[in-house]
C-alpha cells in the first residue's frame, strides 16, 4: 500500500514536466510559424506585382530582368508562374524545353538536380476571372553548391486556341548562410 504514493508523485512531477515541454515548444515555435506564413503571402503578393490591374496571360519567376536568388538548404526548391484569367477557365500545358547553366556547376550537373526535366508537360487549369500560382518547375541542388546561374526555357501551350508562349527564366542558385537551431522550428 505505501509504493503507490512514490508512484503517484513520479507521475504527477512527469505529467508536469511533459505540460511545461508542450508550452516551451508552442512559444518557441509558434512565432517562426506565423512568419513563414507572412513570407509565403508576401512571395504570392510579389509575384502578383508582375502584373498590371489590367493584365492578363502568364509571369514567371526570375523573367523580368532581375535573377532571384535561391539559398539552397539541401531541400526542394519550386519555381513558380503566376496565371491570370479574364472569362473564361484557361488550360495550359508548360514544357521545359531547356536547362541551362550560365555560371558556377556544369549544365549536366545542373540538370541532375531537376526534379521536373526538359520535356515533361505540365498540365495547369485556371478558373475563370481568378489568378493561380502554379509550382511548375522542382529541383533540388545539394547543400554544397557553388554559386551558379541558370536559365530555364519554358513552353506554355493554351489548350483552347493552341498558342504558345516562350518563357526565360533566369535563377542564381546560392548556398544558404549558416542558422540558429531554433531557427529550424
Amino acid at each position: 500500500m505505501s509504493w503507490w504514493v512514490p508512484a503517484l508523485i513520479v507521475f504527477v512531477i512527469v505529467l508536469v514536466i511533459i505540460i511545461f515541454g508542450l508550452i516551451f515548444t508552442r512559444n518557441i515555435c509558434a512565432p517562426n510559424i506565423l512568419i513563414t506564413d507572412d513570407i509565403t503571402a508576401s512571395v504570392e503578393g510579389q509575384i502578383a506585382g508582375l502584373f498590371d490591374i489590367s493584365d492578363y496571360g502568364i509571369r514567371c519567376v526570375g523573367e523580368d530582368g532581375n535573377i532571384p536568388k535561391v539559398e539552397i538548404e539541401g531541400t526542394l526548391k519550386v519555381v513558380g508562374c503566376y496565371i491570370q484569367t479574364i472569362n473564361a477557365s484557361k488550360d495550359y500545358n508548360f514544357t521545359i524545353i531547356k536547362i541551362e547553366s550560365l555560371k558556377g556547376a556544369s549544365t549536366e550537373e545542373v540538370k541532375s538536380w531537376f526534379i521536373t526535366q526538359e520535356g515533361d508537360v505540365i498540365n495547369v487549369r485556371v478558373p475563370a476571372t481568378s489568378n493561380k500560382v502554379a509550382n511548375i518547375i522542382k529541383l533540388a541542388p545539394p547543400k554544397d553548391i557553388s554559386q551558379t546561374n541558370i536559365v530555364i526555357e519554358l513552353e506554355v501551350k493554351d489548350n483552347e486556341n493552341g498558342e504558345t508562349e516562350l518563357h526565360e527564366i533566369l535563377l542564381r542558385l546560392e548556398k544558404a548562410k549558416p542558422r540558429h537551431f531554433w531557427d529550424s522550428c
